[in-house]
C-alpha cells in the first residue's frame, strides 16, 4: 500500500490543543514546586541546631535553598553589622538572636 505524504506527516509534530497546552503547563508548575519544596525540606530536615555562638540560617535561593553558617568572631562581626551583609536581613537577625549574639552596634 502506498502512502503519499506519510514521511512528511511523521516528521512534523502535531500542534497541541489549548487544553493540552494548559495541562502540560500545570504539570510543569507542579513538578517545579515539588522540586523546590523537596530541596528546602531536605535541607531543613537534615540540619541540627547550630552550636552556641554560631550563626546559621537557611534561606530561599533561585534553585531551592541556601545554607550559611559563621562561628566565633566572624559570626559576632556579622551580627554586629547585619546591614552590611547581603544575606536576608530578617533571617540574619533571627539567627543572631538564636546564637546569643548582640545585633547591631
Amino acid at each position: 500500500m502506498i502512502m503519499i505524504g506519510q514521511e512528511k506527516r511523521l516528521r512534523e509534530s502535531a500542534p497541541l490543543s489549548a487544553r493540552a497546552h494548559r495541562g502540560l503547563t500545570a504539570l510543569g508548575a507542579v513538578v517545579a514546586l515539588a522540586a523546590v519544596g523537596g530541596t528546602v525540606g531536605a535541607l531543613e530536615s537534615g540540619s541540627s541546631p547550630a552550636p552556641r555562638g554560631c550563626v546559621r540560617l537557611v534561606f530561599p535561593e533561585v534553585l531551592g535553598a541556601a545554607k550559611f553558617q559563621d562561628c566565633g568572631a566572624a559570626g559576632r562581626m556579622l551580627c554586629a553589622h547585619p546591614e552590611a551583609s547581603q544575606l536576608p536581613h530578617a533571617e540574619l537577625v533571627a539567627a543572631c538572636r538564636e546564637a546569643g549574639d548582640r545585633v547591631g552596634s
